[in-house]
């Protein structure tokens, strides 16, 4: 071989040594970072496999201690054990004693002289006043195990409605129930806006003691700042037309508005409703006046009858009232808080409907309380533990079939410790739930569903997905196809030489040599 082919055989081998060496150190400086995740655990979540949601709740019967009482207890208990034997609410029937929980008292003196059976009042508090006649003992047990099955059915069929809706996505069932989907979803806060909506220019409505009115809903929100935090807003709007002219009645003295209509009711391409620019949920109640010409304006049901509040509810949205003017009232542009009244009784009213709060039996009478009694609070934290549960579980089997299903998405660290974080505060929801702990397990479900949504939506995981694989090949061919092609052509033929070398020597060594 000549110095010149060794000279050249060492020029490429440099060139393709660096090559060499650069690849790795190029393929760890541009790999896309992506932190380990728990995925199988992500999705047993997402499953349901890790939290059996169970509400254990203690009911103190107060009555006084008998060998027949106690017979009656024991009944009632046998009763309540057979009929919620599949049931996620769990009743357990107790003795008095200190528990500040859910209570029946049993009173037999009949203090009110009209009841010939049996009364059901709630006073205060978590406590059922039952009042009996003597000669109805023996059907008490059945009579107070229907009145509590009563007042938990709603919320067993609200949650078990979530718990089916989860299985549905992963079975592909069809579920659909109009009175749980107008409810709206978990937010950590809402605004609330309460808009004036002017149907024409003219007798319009300017001014309303909205401040005022606010009064009626501050008790109910502080009632409620456990589950969230709410923040009240206002506005006026002039000049929203409806989208369509609604019809007379046959009598020919008001106008009138088909359910059907009710979907059009709300003009969102005209009307700008967005008092700002926040991110937080809005639940809206909108007091709308007609134009003059289309007044009275009322609304009708299914059945053709007219709505006595005159409003609707727009499923996980808000709620919308008509007013029609008083035009014989001196001053027609104030709504003045006798005025407001009535409407905000009905905004509340739907705004519980909206939250998906249980109702109690009609027959249970309800003395002058907060506007929202222990009973239905204590409810409404129930189906919304179980729906933090279910949407911050979901969100993580979410994060963990987008990170397997796109590889080049960023993992950074602060997902891996919101997923973290997201997985502890779920178990200790459960662990709450096991020790009838609601309050608690309330608090971590919350900041179990903030970490989920904060970990899916980090903004910084959807960086490199603008940069797709075939974004990289358009952008790398160009650049090293030239570099590659005097490298690959030389490289080829100086192993082409080397072969044809080796195949000379091998065949020298194979030629016999000739004796003298």
């Amino acid at each position: 071989m000549s110095f010149c082919q060794k000279q050249k055989r060492w020029i490429v081998a440099t060139y393709w040594f660096f090559v060499l060496l650069a690849i790795p150190i190029w393929w760890k400086t541009t790999e896309i970072y992506r932190a380990k995740l728990p995925l199988k655990l992500m999705d047993k979540w997402a499953k349901g496999q890790m939290c059996n949601i169970q509400f254990d709740i203690p009911v103190i019967i107060d009555i006084t201690h008998n060998s027949n009482n106690i017979k009656m207890i024991e009944k009632l208990k046998q009763i309540i054990s057979t009929k919620q034997e599949k049931n996620i609410i769990k009743l357990h029937i107790k003795s008095i004693d200190n528990i500040f929980t859910n209570r029946i008292m049993l009173s037999n003196y009949m203090k009110k002289k009209n009841i010939k059976s049996v009364s059901m009042n709630i006073y205060r508090n978590r406590t059922l006043f039952i009042d009996y006649h003597p000669h109805i003992f023996p059907k008490l047990p059945k009579i107070i195990s229907e009145t509590l099955l009563d007042i938990f059915s709603l919320q067993e069929k609200y949650i078990n409605f979530y718990l089916k809706a989860t299985e549905s996505r992963h079975k592909s069932l069809e579920l659909d129930n109009n009175t749980y989907t107008k409810v709206v979803k978990y937010s950590s806060t809402f605004d609330i806006v309460f808009s004036l909506v002017n149907g024409d220019e003219k007798n319009v409505v300017s001014f309303w003691d909205i401040k005022k009115a606010e009064v009626y809903f501050r008790p109910l929100l502080r009632q409620l700042s456990a589950l969230s935090e709410f923040n009240v807003e206002s506005q006026i709007h002039f000049c929203s037309e409806l989208t369509f002219n609604p019809y007379k009645s046959k009598q020919g003295n008001m106008f009138q508005i088909s359910i059907d209509q009710f979907p059009e009711f709300v003009n969102f391409a005209e009307w700008n409703l967005e008092t700002t620019f926040s991110s937080h949920k809005i639940i809206n109640f909108l007091v709308y006046v007609p134009p003059r010409n289309i007044q009275p304006l009322f609304l009708k049901d299914l059945h053709d009858n007219l709505i006595t509040t005159n409003s609707f509810l727009v499923p996980q949205w808000g709620s919308i009232i008509i007013h029609n003017q008083n035009h014989t009232d001196i001053d027609i542009s104030h709504l003045n808080i006798t005025q407001l009244q009535p409407i905000f009784h009905i905004f509340i009213s739907n705004f519980l409907s909206l939250l998906g709060t249980p109702s109690l039996p009609s027959y249970i009478s309800i003395e002058p309380l907060p506007v929202l009694n222990a009973w239905r609070l204590d409810g409404l934290y129930r189906q919304r533990i179980t729906e933090n549960i279910i949407s911050a579980s979901e969100t993580l089997g979410s994060l963990a079939r987008l990170a397997q299903r796109i590889h080049n998405m960023v993992i950074p660290d602060q997902v891996q410790q919101d997923v973290s974080k997201t997985i502890d505060y779920l178990k200790k929801t459960c662990q709450s739930l096991n020790d009838s702990k609601f309050s608690n397990a309330l608090n971590y479900s919350r900041i179990a569903v903030n970490s989920a949504e904060k970990a899916f939506f980090d903004p910084s995981m959807v960086s490199m997905l603008y940069f797709p694989d075939e974004h990289k090949y358009g952008v790398y061919l160009p650049l090293f196809g030239p570099l590659f092609f005097p490298l690959v052509i030389p490289l080829l033929r100086e192993f082409s030489n080397f072969l044809k070398s080796w195949k000379t020597k091998r065949n020298e060594k194979k030629e016999p040599r000739h004796t003298e």
